[in-house]
Order: structure tokens, then C-alpha cells, then sequence
């Protein structure tokens, strides 16, 4: 279809929206509606959507439109014979829209946005998210650490959390995790197996 019609606009998603029937139409009036605009668009072919965004405080048209032919040949000359003219005291500026984007799946991998390696982890993730083991609850926060560490050497808190003692008190802290970690992970199931690929 885009032989057919000639050339669009650079950068303006051109070939693959024109291909598809859809056109970008700028400079309309403020005024404009969409009968309006489905009137003088429908004389050159079927209009199968019209799209004329509305300001969200003044109810107003923004100024643009998109405009999708059921039949590329019919925007390939509405576009031929719009681009330039005069509607509603505007000059009018119609050029190829730019195509939708489909769906990953749809699109095939690569091409459609992510790729299948990133579609590959996102769904493994999903099957483990189901999972009704995760060692995320495992996690402690320092005073937590602090605090079974005490118990266990029936010492105060306060003593460990010392700064004053001997070694780094992060260091402390990162010892007694692994340890209450490991203990832990003794008593919990072990994880399932990851999903086949």
C-alpha cells in the first residue's frame, strides 16, 4: 500500500502505519468534532476508528486527530489530498500514523518489545511468585539479630550490641545472621525445584 501512495513524513512511524490504514492528522481547529471530521474523512473511504483527544479541562479538542481507513489505498488518498488543504480556516497536516504496537506474543519475540530471554525469567519468576515457599521471610533486621543472639548466649542486648567490644559490631551482626540463618533453613523444607524451561 505504501507504493501505491508515495512518500510520508521522516520519523513519523511512516511505512508500517500507513500499511495499516492509519493516519496522523495535526493542526486541526480546537473546534473540531469528531462528525466533523468522520464527515470529511469518510469521503475518501470506510473510516473504521476516529481518535480526536480531548483537553481533560476544557473539553476541548487538542488539535490533533488519528484517522484508520479500513482500506490503505482509501488513506493513501485522503492523505494525498488533505495534506495542505484548508478545513475550518486551518491548513491541514496529514501524514502516515504511526503503527500499534502488538502484544509480545503476538509480535514474535525480539521485535515486539522483549525479548524471549526477558519473557523466559518474567514467567519463571511468576511460577515462583506461586510458590508457597520464598526465603525472603527469612530476612532479619539488625535489632532482630541482636536480640536472638542475646537469648541464645543468655547475655543483655545490650552487650552484644556493644561497640565497644572487641571486632566490628557489623561484623557481629553478619556472623549471628548466618548463623540464625542456617539454624533456620535446618527446620524449613528446601525449595522447589525451578520450573523445566
Amino acid at each position: 500500500c505504501w507504493a501505491a501512495g508515495g512518500g510520508g513524513g521522516e520519523g513519523d512511524g511512516g511505512v508500517d502505519g500507513l500499511d495499516e490504514g492509519r493516519l496522523f492528522v495535526r493542526n486541526l481547529p480546537y473546534s473540531s468534532s469528531e462528525p466533523e471530521l468522520q464527515e470529511l474523512f469518510g469521503a475518501f473511504g470506510r473510516v473504521d476508528e476516529l481518535l480526536l483527544p480531548l483537553d481533560a479541562e476544557t473539553r476541548r479538542a487538542k488539535g490533533f486527530a488519528h484517522v484508520t481507513f479500513s482500506i490503505c489505498e482509501h488513506a493513501v488518498r485522503a492523505m494525498s489530498e488533505l495534506d495542505g488543504s484548508t478545513f475550518q480556516g486551518r491548513i491541514l497536516h496529514v501524514m502516515p500514523g504511526r503503527a500499534r504496537a502488538r502484544p509480545a506474543a503476538e509480535a514474535g519475540g525480539a521485535a515486539g518489545g522483549t525479548s524471549s530471554f526477558k519473557r523466559k525469567r518474567e514467567e519463571a519468576q511468576k511460577a515462583q511468585a506461586g510458590s508457597s515457599h520464598n526465603w525472603n521471610p527469612l530476612f532479619m533486621r539488625a535489632d532482630a539479630v541482636g536480640e536472638a543472639m542475646a537469648e541464645r548466649y543468655g547475655v543483655d542486648k545490650r552487650q552484644v550490641l556493644d561497640s565497644e567490644g572487641g571486632g566490628s559490631l557489623a561484623v557481629r551482626l553478619a556472623q549471628g545472621e548466618t548463623h540464625l540463618l542456617s539454624r533456620a533453613r535446618e527446620w524449613l523444607p528446601p525449595p522447589p525445584p525451578p520450573p523445566p524451561a
